[in-house]
């Protein structure tokens, strides 16, 4: 996978977690609290300039009550449908241009 389209998914991906941050009426005060990182991070997070690890990526989720795909149905209550997930990313990808390989 090309740079550009890591950098694509990370953009992607961190908004995703904004707008469900937002959806649940959080800040990214709140959340950085909730994660014990600094709001800073969430928002390099949410915008895409700082990359996560998978510890802070199951953080996220967690917090944000998302089942991430490859997680045990029984590891993290999911609050959000796989249709959800997948329709928002398919909305991002339009709205970014970009399409999966």
């Amino acid at each position: 996978m090309s740079n550009d389209k890591i950098k694509a998914a990370r953009h992607q991906l961190g908004r995703f977690f904004q707008d469900r941050r937002m959806q649940m009426g959080r800040t990214a005060a709140e959340l950085a609290d909730h994660l014990e990182v600094s709001a800073e991070t969430v928002k390099g997070v949410e915008t895409g300039r700082f990359a996560c690890d998978v510890d802070l990526l199951f953080k996220f989720c967690e917090a944000l009550e998302i089942k991430p795909f490859f997680a045990p149905h029984e590891e993290i209550k999911m609050s959000s449908s796989r249709e959800n997930v997948e329709s928002t990313i398919r909305r991002l990808s339009k709205e970014d241009n970009l399409s999966p390989e």
